[in-house]
């Protein structure tokens, strides 16, 4: 099992950036707007520092104590910031880059954002030459592209990474994008690795790509439930 966390020297403690129905994963990536005072407080320290942040999904309810410290599921994934622009108004625009899971245990602080410490859960890697496993993510990655044109989104987030996109990248960008509620995408990430996650992407993708082709009265793709053509 890989640890890019360990590779970078982690120190083992990081700040947290918790978002409500957001799931983050390892070789996917995440852009973010930073506009709260708190979270540029954030922003500037990991910069600071290790450039890491781990971002964390929120429990339900958070919305009682939103300004306060509403309780984040303990495992998240942490991310390296890979570019960073700051507005004249002190507003940035950040892409982070998935790198580890990792469980959270929170540490009290009187610093304007959270902090934890973070343990590395290292995702089982995937199998160099399974030539099944490549054929399902070639299919998981043309019908999802195909559900972003169905539902006229814009852009594909799957698209944005190029055609040289890692498995895990297509798998875990595929995981991250789904409309499929938070606690779903949270399952994903509780597996073992991305291949354990292939079959629950494409069952949700299935779902969802198969309810817009109804709607606007096309025909059902069979590359979202892995049918032979």
């Amino acid at each position: 099992m890989r640890d890019r966390l360990a590779d970078l020297g982690f120190s083992g403690t990081v700040p947290v950036f918790p978002l409500p129905h957001l799931v983050f994963f390892p070789d996917a990536f995440l852009p973010l707007h930073v506009f709260e005072p708190r979270y540029r407080a954030l922003l500037a320290a990991a910069r600071a520092g290790e450039n890491l942040i781990a971002v964390a999904t929120l429990l339900p309810g958070w919305e009682k104590d939103y300004e306060g410290a509403p309780a984040f599921h303990p495992l998240a994934t942490v991310g390296r910031i890979l570019r960073a622009h700051e507005h004249e108004d002190g507003r940035s625009d950040i892409l982070l880059l998935g790198l580890e899971r990792v469980r959270l245990e929170e540490e009290f602080t009187d610093l304007p954002y959270r902090v934890a410490r973070a343990s590395t859960v290292p995702d089982l890697a995937l199998p160099d030459d399974d030539p099944e496993l490549d054929d399902a993510v070639r299919r998981l990655r043309v019908a999802y592209e195909y559900s972003i044109q169905v539902s006229q989104r814009g852009m594909s987030p799957l698209a944005a990474t190029g055609d040289a996109a890692s498995r895990e990248t297509a798998i875990h960008t595929v995981c991250q994008n789904l409309e499929v509620p938070a606690f779903q995408r949270l399952r994903a990430l509780e597996a073992t690795g991305p291949a354990e996650r292939v079959p629950l992407a494409r069952a949700w993708l299935a779902q969802r790509l198969d309810a817009a082709l109804a709607e606007r009265q096309l025909p059902r793709l069979a590359l979202a439930h892995g049918e032979t053509n």
